[in-house]
């Protein structure tokens, strides 16, 4: 444990705190969330204050900068977008049933039917669910699964 005379006095929260031995003449804020909050707070409140820095964001120059980037990366915000709207579905293939086939509540559908993608992880979840390896037991597991995920998202049986 660091000795009392190495600590110093937060200025925003007033508790005693261990600076980093790398800047302790320069640190004067601890590392709570709130305390570097304010320490990024007025950093740039006073960069802003400076003259030079009054219109860094407004005058010709910068403004022409910033729309030759846009020009260059059009799709920069969409990109972003993208990746984090991708959900499982995305890499399932939509299955439309033919007029032959069995619906999901029909008893003499069986588990490979069910599971036509053969996701692995789906009956390993189910199965590590249940606590058996048995199909009887896998297949009406995901069948209570599916209905209650229908009921729960309002769709009627038998739709897509």
């Amino acid at each position: 444990m660091k000795s009392p005379h190495n600590q110093c006095k937060c200025l925003h929260c007033n508790e005693l705190f261990a600076p980093n031995y790398r800047n302790k003449e320069r640190q004067r804020l601890c590392s709570k969330a709130d305390c570097q909050k304010a320490r990024k707070r007025a950093n740039q409140q006073a960069w802003v204050t400076k003259p030079e820095n009054q219109n860094y964001f407004r005058d010709v120059e910068n403004a022409a900068r910033v729309r030759q980037w846009q020009k260059a990366h059009p799709d920069y915000w969409r990109k972003s977008t993208r990746h984090r709207l991708r959900t499982l579905q995305d890499a399932c293939p939509r299955q439309t049933p033919a007029n032959n086939e069995l619906l999901p509540s029909s008893p003499a559908r069986t588990l490979q039917d069910l599971c036509s993608l053969h996701v692995p992880l789906f009956i390993g979840l189910i199965s590590m669910w249940t606590g058996s390896t048995l199909q009887d037991d896998i297949l009406s597991t995901a069948r209570r699964a599916v209905a209650k995920g229908r009921h729960i998202l309002g769709l009627v049986p038998g739709e897509p």
